[in-house]
């Protein structure tokens, strides 16, 4: 059931994808672009794989070079993924065999660091207005993870407030499929938000994400909620619901 949802939601995405024009920008933009998204659809294709490189990517930033590809084997070849047995065990024979672990944990995190420039667009909100207008939509978001403090959840706020400034007015008439995004880790926003006591979770995140979307509405911004894990997902749908039939967000 879930692989099927999955499988469906990603289909969408991909159709949607299809109606970007693909043959704006510059020629560096276009080729980039195109890796891109074949890069992407080859992924959707196949869930399982798609799943553990996600795990694997979130792993990564912490590891030491040395030990990229064992724990790209222990992601990769050690679960279980639509990747033909024989074929895992014999890359991982013929890598331990000639001793490349290093050699290929270098080219993981290489390679690994140049799609991460492809998504992640600048190291601060201020510079975006430096970087070149591109007719494709963009959904920017805030690196970072849960904020284990109330400190860190205000820092988070600052900065989602900070880029809602920054960004340019959406126009009115503009496709919906077109329209800027900005996409908020509500665990990042508010640290109060707990599976066993939902309804003042649900008032807390409501609270918080006000300012924010009275922010994105002046500018014509579109907000996405990141359902993040399973456990948030009821607090998370709930807080939407209940904020986008109030009058003001209508």
């Amino acid at each position: 059931m879930f692989t099927k949802q999955m499988q469906y939601d990603d289909t969408k995405i991909l159709g949607i994808a299809k109606t970007i024009d693909a043959n704006s920008g510059s020629l560096l933009q276009r080729f980039v672009f195109f890796i891109t998204s074949k890069t992407i659809h080859f992924g959707f294709q196949y869930p399982k794989l798609k799943l553990q490189i996600f795990k694997f990517i979130d792993v990564l930033p912490s590891l030491e070079t040395k030990n990229v590809y064992s724990y790209f084997k222990i992601y990769i070849f050690d679960e279980d993924t639509e990747i033909p047995s024989f074929l895992k065990s014999s890359i991982h024979f013929f890598i331990n065999t000639l001793f490349l672990n290093f050699i290929v944990s270098l080219i993981i995190a290489k390679i690994v660091k140049i799609f991460a420039k492809f998504f992640i667009l600048t190291d601060s909100p201020k510079s975006i207005n430096t970087i070149s207008p591109s007719a494709r939509p963009r959904t920017y978001d805030v690196l970072g993870e849960i904020a284990l403090s109330p400190k860190e959840a205000k820092e988070y706020l600052r900065q989602y407030s900070e880029l809602l400034k920054i960004l340019p007015e959406v126009p009115t008439n503009i496709d919906s499929k077109l329209r800027t995004n900005i996409s908020i880790k509500c665990s990042g926003i508010e640290t109060r938000l707990y599976p066993e006591s939902e309804e003042m979770s649900i008032h807390y995140l409501k609270e918080v994400l006000r300012p924010i979307l009275r922010l994105a509405m002046k500018k014509g911004i579109g907000i996405n909620l990141d359902m993040e894990q399973y456990d948030l997902k009821s607090i998370i749908t709930k807080t939407a619901m209940n904020l986008f039939i109030e009058d003001t967000w209508r």
